[in-house]
C-alpha cells in the first residue's frame, strides 16, 4: 500500500512459535481487504493491551522472501527517496507476491450464540452459517454496513474473517511425482503386467531424489500424469508440490570461452579490481574506457576472481534486450551459475529466476535497473556498465537511481564497484575528483583499431545547396553507397519515433494535439494513425482542421519510419531494417532484428537511441546520425551532456572490426561544443567546459537537486497548490541554504488529463535541503492543500519535462 508507516498486528496464541520472522510474508486484514504484507521486525511482547489490534490471518511462509541485505536497502530507499515503505518493499520483490484477497466475514462462535439468542445487532443475522464479502453481506442484511461497524463488531468478538481459496505460493512451485519408501524397495517385477507403470517406476528411480515434474513425465511418457496417479494408488509414489529451485538444474554446464590475451591496459585494470576484491572492503572504481576498449572482458575476469573467493557478483546493464552480444558473452561464461532478472522477462520466468537467487542456486545475476534488488547475500562485486545511461533512473513510482543504489549496496556489503563508461556522467567524474572513486583508464581499443573518423555536416549549407530541407545529406548518401558496395554494413540513427512529428493546418496554424496531454500527436505510417507517446491515445488523422475546418492539412518533421522508407527507396536491392520502441511490441522482435543484422542479412539498420547501446558488429564501418542537435533544444541543464554521450556512443559502433570506421553527423548547430568534442572523441575537453557552466549555475554535480512536481486534474488547484508550496519553501530557504526555482508550468503542462507545475530546489547541504522539502510537503498534506499522491517527490532528478 502507498502508506508511509508500518502497522502492528496481534499474533494468535495458537500460532506455532518461530513462524513469524522478519522478511516472511503474512496475510493480514487491512480495511475491508485481506492483503499480503512483509514482516519487518522480530515479534515482541506488547507493553500495552493489544486486544484491539487486528490479528494475523495467516502469518507464516516457510521461506524468508525479503532477504536481510535487501531489507536494509529498502529501508535506505525509504529514508533517502522519501518513499512509501509498502511501495519500496513491493518494488524489491517479483510481481504478484504481495497480492490481495477478497475479505469474507462470518460470525464468530460468540457472535453466533448472541445471534441465536437475539442479542446481536440485527445486521449480523445475515451472516449465520455463511461467509460473505461486505457487499453481499450488506445486500443480504438490507443495511448500510460501514467499515467502522465491522471494526466494532470485531473488537466485541462477534465477527471473524475467513479465508477464501488457497494461498498463493511466494516462490514458484512445480507439481512432481516422488517415489515413496515402498516405491524405492518394491520389486519392479510385481508390475510386470503393468508395463508402462513399471517403466515409469524404473525411470523415477534413475532421477535425482526419485522425483520428477509432472510436466516432464508427460513429455517422456504418453499419459504420464495418469501413470503417476496409478502408481500413487499402489502407494509407490506421491504427488506433491516443491519449489522449482529444488529440482535438479537441467541447464548444461557451459564450456569456458577460449582465453583471450589482454592488452596491457586491460591487464592493469583487472589487477586493480582483483586487488580490491582481495581486500574485501568497499571500493568504487570509475572505469573510463573508449568504445571498444575491452571493458567487458575485464568485468568478466573480475567476476571469475570474485566467484573463486566464494562470493557473488551482480552485473547491471541499461537494457538487457538491446545488447544480445553482451548477454550471450555473460551467459556463455557463467551459464550454469547465472540468473537473469529483468522486467521484460515474463513474470513466471522472472519469479523463478529470483527464487533461484534467493535459494543460493546462482552466483552471478545479470539485470537491468531492477536487478539491483537481487537477493545475493555474499555479494563481492557490482558492475554497472554504461553507468552514464539515463535508463538507470526510474522515472515513475519511486524515482531511484540504480547506479547510486549500487554504491549504497556495495558499501553495505563491503564489495567492489566498477562503474564503466566511455562517456562517464559528470556526477561519477566529480566523485573521482573528490577522491570517492578510483579512476581506471582504457584509452585504446582492444583490437588496436583506431577510433572512427567523424565528419560533421552543416545542414544549413545543405539547405542552401539543395534548395530544400533534406533529410539526408549528400555526404551521408555517398558514404552509404560506398560502404554497401564494399560488402560492409551501416547504422543510421534518428532519435525520433514515428513517420511525421506533427500534423499542422496551413490555414490557421493549428497543430493536432493529444486530448489528454499538451503534446502534438505523432503520425505512424505502419498503421496510419496519430499517436501520443505519453498516454497512448490513438486516433486517425482528421480530414479537416478541428479548429477552422480547413482541409489544408500537412504533415511536418521526419521520424525514424520515414527515414527507413527513404533509405529503402534510395538503396534499391539493399535490406533496410528498423529498431525502435514500436518494433518491440511483439515478443523477442528486437532479438530477431539484431540477430539478422549480426548474420549480415540486413545491410542498413535504422533506429532511435536503442541502436547506440553496447552493440558490437565488426562489419559496421559507417554510422550516420540524423538531426544530431535535436536534444540540444530540450529544457534540461543536462542536454549538452546527453547529446555528447549519445553521439559518442553511437559513433563507437563504427569500425570495431578489421576495417576503419567513419561517422557522419548531420546538424544545424555544427559549432556546438558537445558535437565538436564528440567528433574529436575528447571527453576531457567536453567535461572541462560543461563543468564550468554547471558550477557557475549551481547545478549537479556541484549542487544537490530536489524536484517537486504538482499534478492535478483541476488546473487552478494545481497552480495554487504549487504557489503555496513555493512560498513555504521560499520562507524556509535560509534554513535549507537553498535556491527555489518556480513554480513554473512544466514543459509538458498536461499528461493524462493532469496539469503539471514544477518547483526545483538547489542546495549544497543535502540533508538540510531534503529535510526542508520533506517538511513542507508533509505540511501541505496535513493541511489538505493536496493529497500526497498529487506531489511527485524526485530526489536527484534526471528529467524535467
Amino acid at each position: 500500500m502507498p502508506l508511509r508507516q508500518t502497522f502492528t498486528y496481534r499474533i494468535p496464541a495458537d500460532m506455532e512459535p518461530g513462524t513469524v520472522r522478519p522478511g516472511r510474508r503474512a496475510l493480514v486484514p487491512f480495511r475491508a481487504k485481506l492483503i499480503h504484507g512483509i514482516v519487518m521486525t522480530e515479534p515482541r511482547r506488547a507493553e500495552t493491551d493489544l486486544e484491539r489490534r487486528a490479528r494475523f490471518l495467516a502469518g507464516y511462509d516457510p521461506k524468508r522472501i525479503l532477504s536481510p541485505e535487501i531489507q536494509g536497502l529498502v529501508e535506505w530507499i525509504v529514508r533517502y527517496y522519501k518513499a512509501p515503505i509498502g511501495e519500496a518493499v513491493k518494488m524489491a520483490l517479483p510481481p504478484g507476491l504481495l497480492s490481495e484477497k477478497e475479505a469474507l466475514f462470518t460470525l464468530s462462535a460468540r457472535g453466533a450464540d448472541q445471534a441465536r439468542a437475539g442479542d446481536a445487532p440485527p445486521e449480523l443475522a445475515a451472516l449465520q452459517g455463511r461467509k460473505l464479502n461486505r457487499r453481499a453481506w450488506a445486500k443480504a442484511a438490507k443495511a448500510d454496513i460501514r467499515l467502522e461497524d465491522i471494526r466494532r463488531w470485531e473488537d466485541e468478538g462477534l465477527l471473524a474473517l475467513a479465508l477464501q481459496g488457497p494461498e498463493r505460493e511466494s516462490v514458484p512451485h512445480a507439481a512432481v511425482a516422488a517415489l515413496t519408501a515402498a516405491g524405492r524397495e518394491v520389486d519392479p517385477e510385481t508390475l510386470a503386467r503393468a508395463r508402462k507403470q513399471k517403466d515409469l517406476l524404473l525411470w523415477l528411480r534413475r532421477r535425482p531424489g526419485g522425483l520428477a515434474p509432472i510436466s516432464e513425465i508427460n513429455q517422456v511418457f504418453a499419459r504420464g500424469g495418469a501413470l503417476a496417479a496409478q502408481l500413487a494408488k499402489r502407494g509407490l509414489c506421491e504427488r506433491r508440490r516443491v519449489p522449482k529451485y529444488e529440482l535438479e538444474d537441467a541447464r548444461p554446464v557451459v564450456a569456458p570461452e577460449p582465453i583471450k590475451v589482454l592488452t596491457p591496459e586491460q591487464a592493469t585494470a583487472l589487477d586493480r579490481l582483483q586487488s580490491s576484491l582481495d581486500r574485501r572492503s568497499f571500493q568504487p572504481f570509475l572505469m573510463f574506457g573508449v568504445t571498444g576498449s575491452g571493458k567487458t572482458e575485464v568485468y568478466l575476469r573480475a567476476i571469475q576472481h570474485c566467484l573463486a573467493q566464494g562470493r557473488q557478483a551482480l552485473f547491471l546493464v541499461p537494457e538487457i534486450g538491446l545488447t544480445p552480444l553482451m548477454r550471450r558473452r555473460i551467459v556463455d561464461r557463467f551459464g550454469d551459475r547465472l540468473a537473469i532478472l529483468h522486467s521484460a522477462v515474463g513474470a513466471a520466468r522472472r519469479a523463478e529466476s529470483w527464487a533461484n537467487v534467493l535459494a543460493g542456486k546462482v552466483d552471478v545475476v545479470l539485470g537491468a535497473r531492477s536487478g539491483i534488488f537481487a537477493p545475493l547475500p555474499r555479494l563481492g562485486l557490482l558492475v554497472v556498465d554504461e553507468e552514464h545511461d539515463p535508463s538507470y533512473k526510474q522515472n515513475d513510482g519511486i524515482r531511484y537511481h540504480a547506479r547510486d543504489l549500487a554504491l549504497v549496496r556495495a558499501h553495505m556489503a563491503d564489495a567492489t564497484v566498477a562503474l564503466g563508461s566511455a562517456t562517464p556522467s559528470l556526477e561519477s567524474w566529480r566523485n573521482h575528483e573528490l577522491g570517492r572513486a578510483e579512476l581506471i583508464r582504457l584509452e585504446k581499443r582492444a583490437t588496436r583499431a583506431p577510433l572512427p573518423k567523424v565528419d560533421i555536416v552543416d545542414m544549413r549549407e545543405e539547405f542552401r545547396v539543395q534548395r530544400r530541407r533534406p533529410v539526408l545529406s549528400r555526404l551521408l548518401m555517398t558514404r552509404l553507397r560506398e560502404a554497401l558496395d564494399q560488402g560492409r554494413q551501416a547504422m543510421v540513427m534518428l532519435n525520433r519515433r514515428g513517420y511525421h512529428s506533427f500534423l499542422l493546418c496551413r490555414t490557421c496554424g493549428e497543430t493536432v494535439m493529444c486530448d489528454r496531454c499538451e503534446i502534438s500527436l505523432t503520425y505512424h505510417q505502419t498503421d496510419r494513425t496519430l499517436k501520443c507517446h505519453y498516454c497512448g491515445l490513438t486516433r486517425p488523422p482528421p480530414e479537416a482542421c478541428p479548429a477552422c475546418g480547413s482541409e489544408m492539412m500537412q504533415f511536418f518533421g521526419e521520424g525514424v519510419q520515414q527515414l527507413q522508407e527513404l533509405l529503402q527507396r534510395e538503396l534499391p536491392g539493399k535490406v533496410v531494417d528498423r529498431l525502435d520502441r514500436d518494433r518491440m511490441a511483439s515478443k523477442d522482435a528486437h532479438h530477431r532484428i539484431l540477430a539478422a543484422f549480426e548474420r549480415r542479412e540486413t545491410d542498413v539498420l535504422v533506429g532511435t537511441q536503442m541502436i547506440a547501446k553496447g552493440h558490437d558488429f565488426p562489419n559496421v564501418t559507417l554510422v550516420g546520425i540524423v538531426n544530431a542537435d535535436a536534444g540540444l533544444r530540450v529544457p534540461d541543464f543536462r542536454c549538452a551532456e546527453t547529446v555528447f554521450q549519445l553521439v559518442t556512443q553511437v559513433a563507437g559502433r563504427s569500425g570495431r572490426g578489421d576495417a576503419p570506421g567513419t561517422v557522419v553527423v548531420q546538424t544545424y548547430m555544427p559549432e556546438h561544443y558537445s558535437l565538436q568534442c564528440a567528433a574529436n572523441h575528447d571527453f576531457l575537453a567536453f567535461m572541462t567546459r560543461e563543468t564550468r557552466y554547471r558550477e557557475n549555475l549551481d547545478y549537479s554535480p556541484y549542487a544537490h537537486l530536489v524536484s517537486l512536481l504538482v499534478t492535478h486534474e483541476d488546473l487552478e488547484l494545481a497552480r495554487e497548490s504549487a504557489l503555496w508550496l513555493a512560498q513555504q519553501l521560499d520562507r524556509l530557504r535560509g534554513k535549507g541554504e537553498m535556491t527555489v526555482l518556480g513554480p513554473a508550468k512544466a514543459p509538458i503542462g498536461k499528461i493524462k488529463n493532469a496539469f503539471r507545475f514544477q518547483i526545483v530546489l538547489k542546495g549544497h547541504k543535502r540533508a538540510a535541503l531534503h529535510q526542508v522539502a520533506d517538511a513542507v510537503v508533509e505540511e501541505a498534506v496535513k493541511r489538505k492543500i493536496l493529497p500526497r499522491q498529487a506531489i511527485i517527490f524526485d530526489i536527484d532528478p534526471y528529467q524535467f519535462f
